[in-house]
């Protein structure tokens, strides 16, 4: 529920690890969160000449960035 007491549409997607559920993707009123991820690791990537091992330890993401965009 948001401050105002309205319902906030969620959804999940899971994968099935054997022994246990993970969760994939989640997807909050219309922000596909794996999509955002992803997109902010290539844009790092690409910063950083595509040296996946530097990417990986720049890598800071944004979850506000996600919000702000839409």
């Amino acid at each position: 529920f948001s401050n105002k007491g309205d319902k906030i549409p969620v959804s999940f997607q899971l994968t099935d690890a054997g022994s246990q559920w993970k969760i994939r993707n989640i997807n909050v009123s219309g922000i596909d969160l794996g999509l955002q991820f992803r997109n902010q690791f290539a844009a790092t990537v690409q910063r950083n000449g595509g040296n996946l091992d530097k990417a990986i330890a720049n890598f800071k993401p944004d979850a506000d960035a996600a919000v702000n965009k839409k």
